[in-house]
């Protein structure tokens, strides 16, 4: 990714970074985000036009969830060893940007799209791995049952963050 870190945060309860501006010169589309994760349950929401190297939040453990504002067939695929890739093309203002993410397939973590999700096993039992081999998401995969929220400023999903911390003085 290009450019140097921006921001670094770091907090056992999780936290939400708001990406969305309507402020001329500080608009979230064109910018890229690297997350990492723990072992616990953590989310994105990657917005139009921001790309978005979810390859260190996937791969740590938990249930995670990754959220994409188009349909699944919006998205071109590419699968390197056990990293997905969906990328597509959206112009906001007449001018084009590349939205894309990555991450590596973990147990049980989603990918949600505005059409509905799909849920990683890596133990073989959704299909997407065979033989140790990973294969490319179909549209049939899609369960249509829970998808993207909209407007995730007003409509974020739960998410359980475990049992607080103790502080001792």
């Amino acid at each position: 990714m290009p450019g140097q870190t921006k921001y670094f945060i770091s907090n056992t309860n999780g936290f939400f970074v708001n990406w969305y501006s309507d402020i001329t010169g500080v608009e979230s589309h064109g910018q890229a985000l690297k997350v990492s994760g723990n072992s616990g349950d953590d989310a994105v929401y990657v917005g139009q036009g921001t790309k978005v190297d979810a390859t260190g939040l996937t791969s740590t453990g938990g249930n995670d969830s990754i959220y994409l504002t188009g349909t699944f067939n919006n998205y071109e695929q590419t699968l390197d060893g056990n990293t997905y890739t969906f990328k597509r093309t959206v112009t906001i203002n007449d001018t084009e940007y590349q939205e894309e993410v990555s991450f590596t397939a973990s147990n049980g973590d989603r990918v949600y799209f505005a059409n509905g999700f799909f849920k990683i096993d890596i133990a073989g039992n959704d299909g997407l791995s065979n033989a140790g081999v990973f294969q490319k998401i179909k549209s049939t995969d899609i369960d249509s049952s829970s998808s993207t929220p909209t407007d995730p400023l007003t409509s974020q999903p739960a998410i359980d963050k475990g049992t607080p911390v103790k502080l001792v003085y």
